[in-house]
Parts: C-alpha cells; structure tokens; sequence
C-alpha cells in the first residue's frame, strides 16, 4: 500500500494534530462562507466548547481559519492562503480514499494524537 504525500503528512503534522482540528477542518472545507461561533461549532459537532475554542485559536493562529467579531462575539470561517488552502484540499480529497483515511488515521495516532 503506498504512503502518504510528504505535502500531506507535513499539513496533518502542522494543521491535523487533533481529531478535533479533524472535524472544524472538514466541517470549514465542507461549509465555505459559513460564520460561526465557538459554542454553535460545538454544537455542530458534538464537542465541548472548551476545547473547540482552543483548536479554533490554534488554526487561527496558522492562517487555516480567521478569527472576527461580529456583533460583540467571535466567529471564524475558512479563509486559507492558497497554499494551505491547496493542501487542505488534498487532505478532504485524501479522506475520500479508504486507504488513505486509514493511513492518515494511523500517522495521527503514532504522532499520539488522541483527542
């Protein structure tokens, strides 16, 4: 079975290093244009807002997403450089592929991902 891409083990290890940045990932990619708010991104996707808020911040701070306020609350949604936004794409492409979900699921865990 062949591996993964260096490209693409490189954005797991720097933007994927959490099932939780897994799923705002894919829910951002699969929703662009949307605004939401930590506690509705939560709600989504049946985790604690605690810990969506610091995902949030972390992919923030990497370009992925982009923190704003609006009407006294901050929102993000998905506005990568093109670089990154081009390597987010192979990661969602790579999903679709058994073979490669299961590989990049098992580079998450030897990494020690586990939350």
């Amino acid at each position: 079975m062949p591996g993964l891409e260096a490209d693409l083990e490189k954005f797991i290890e720097e933007y994927v290093n959490s099932f939780i940045k897994w799923d705002l990932i894919t829910y951002f990619y699969n929703n662009v244009g949307v605004f939401d708010a930590a506690h509705a991104l939560a709600i989504h996707l049946g985790r604690k807002e605690s810990d969506i808020t610091k995902a949030l911040g972390e992919l923030a701070e990497k370009k992925l997403i982009m923190k704003v306020e609006r009407d006294g609350e901050d929102v993000y949604h998905y506005s990568p450089p093109i670089e990154i936004s081009g390597m987010a794409s192979s990661f969602i492409e790579a999903l679709e592929i058994r073979e490669k979900r299961l590989l990049i699921l098992t580079k998450m865990l030897r990494i020690g991902v586990r939350e």
